[in-house]
């Protein structure tokens, strides 16, 4: 009943909902139902919205989750043109990615995230180690839910300077670390 309930009252108070996204990849290991479900038992409403893809692909995605997690409000949106994909970004609370953690800096999504600056909880794990070359954008993710991991990541996420992440940057950066393979290699 308190699923229902909060069902209810995500509905007629949308705007008032917690709203976490998903872009493009919609899977649900057992991490991110785990993340999900704290997520759930901590926030009055949550509401899980599955942005890219085909809505039929969203619609199964929901399925899956549902079955997951009886009761959790999913909002199955599929593709969007740039400008309104942009302004749920941007309306979002939280976005969760099931790459795992020691990929993220190769991930075009998680850039996508950055860029709107929201907060990303990454809960699969295969490697312990960071997945950016910058602090910053490591203080901008979580693995573990927890209030305080999530303000941590939110703060960090709101200072973030995206001009890091862009092409033009990343491409600086390469070059400068080339330029110090090639005049101090490694013996």
């Amino acid at each position: 009943l308190a699923n229902v309930a909060r069902i209810a009252n995500a509905l007629e108070r949308p705007d008032e909902a917690f709203n976490v996204v998903f872009f493009s990849k919609m899977l649900f290991p057992p991490a991110i139902v785990s993340l999900l479900r704290k997520l759930t038992d901590d926030k009055e409403l949550l509401k899980v919205s599955l942005l890219g893809g085909s809505k039929e692909k969203a619609q199964a995605a929901a399925k899956t989750l549902r079955q997951a997690i009886p009761g959790i409000l999913v909002d199955t949106i599929g593709n969007l043109e740039e400008e309104e994909l942009s302004e749920r970004l941007a309306a979002a609370d939280l976005a969760v990615s099931p790459v795992p953690l020691h990929l993220l800096g190769k991930s075009g999504t998680i850039a996508a995230f950055f860029s709107h600056n929201l907060p990303v909880a990454a809960p699969c794990i295969r490697e312990e180690s960071e997945g950016f070359f910058l602090p910053a954008l490591n203080r901008a993710v979580f693995s573990e839910y927890s209030p305080a991991a999530f303000d941590q990541a939110r703060m960090a996420a709101r200072e973030l300077d995206i001009n890091v992440i862009s092409s033009e940057a990343i491409s600086q950066r390469f070059a400068e670390d080339l330029e110090k393979l090639v005049l101090h290699p490694a013996h």
